[in-house]
């Protein structure tokens, strides 16, 4: 979603269509809200796969211990996680 920024703030197709329900219209702000909503997801990612207490598995409703999601998953969020600076997380969080 964050690599699409450029095209939807510029009005030019999204590469990646089936992401974006419904589409995301163009221009800066319909960019920056794309933007926030991957932020957003982001901090959710990172919460949902590094919790090791159960506190996000009572939040959503699952049973039994927390899920190990392996060294690759978690690796994978950290790196997406360095690629997005921590104001961005919070604003996409609060919308």
């Amino acid at each position: 979603m964050i690599s699409e920024y450029n095209n939807i703030a510029s009005g030019r197709p999204v590469q990646h269509p089936n992401q974006f329900r419904p589409a995301p219209g163009s221009g800066e702000a319909a960019a920056v809200k794309v933007f926030q909503e991957a932020c957003g997801r982001t901090m959710m990612v990172e919460l949902i796969v590094n919790d090791t207490s159960g506190r996000m598995a009572m939040m959503t409703g699952s049973s039994g211990p927390p899920l190990d999601y392996g060294e690759r998953v978690k690796q994978a969020v950290a790196d997406l996680d360095k690629a997005i600076p921590d104001e961005h997380k919070m604003a996409g969080m609060l919308g």
